[in-house]
């Protein structure tokens, strides 16, 4: 059955939807527990021990996933002190060449956090409050790592893609530009 959406698209959808649950589920669970764990402590004089500990591993999860998500929408700050100075093809070489560099280190990056990951497997430690793997962790880091090496190389080709098109030129008014 054809769906009319190319396979790599169905994806880059699949990955993208993947990237907000677990951001946004891991942000409603922090809060929830977050919030429970305070009105327990200032009403029954009493706590959950090991909620910042999930907390933590929790932002952890959440910072590399969501700074790969970033660079999907471009949202991730830069110091634009020579793209702002840079129009048409030129600007788009410059992004194919910086999305390049970035993708390569992340492939460094990603081998990286994946050793991490296969040492905390191998090692077996546990967190001091929950018992939980300490491998947990370091999945979420080389997952995030992993999705970042893919949203760049993501972009990277986009930029390729657009610097194959025909450039359009600029108006000449600002009224043409609203």
């Amino acid at each position: 059955m054809k769906t009319g959406i190319p396979w790599y698209k169905r994806v880059d959808n699949l990955i993208m939807h993947f990237e907000h649950i677990i951001i946004g589920s891991g942000m409603l669970f922090i809060s929830t527990i977050m919030i429970i764990n305070t009105l327990m402590r200032y009403i029954l004089n009493n706590s959950w021990t090991w909620a910042d500990e999930i907390s933590r591993y929790m932002v952890a999860w959440i910072a590399f996933v969501g700074s790969a998500s970033c660079i999907r929408f471009g949202a991730h700050p830069i110091v634009d002190i020579i793209p702002q100075y840079l129009k048409g093809k030129v600007r788009l070489i410059y992004d194919t060449v910086m999305g390049t560099a970035c993708a390569l280190f992340a492939v460094f990056l990603v081998q990286m956090g994946w050793a991490g990951f296969r040492s905390s497997v191998r090692l077996g430690n546990v967190s001091v409050l929950t018992g939980l793997p300490i491998w947990t962790i370091f999945l979420g880091v080389a997952l995030g790592l992993t999705l970042l090496c893919y949203n760049y190389f993501r972009s990277t080709i986009i930029s390729i893609i657009n610097l194959k098109k025909p450039v359009s030129p600029e108006p000449d008014n600002k009224e043409a530009q609203i």
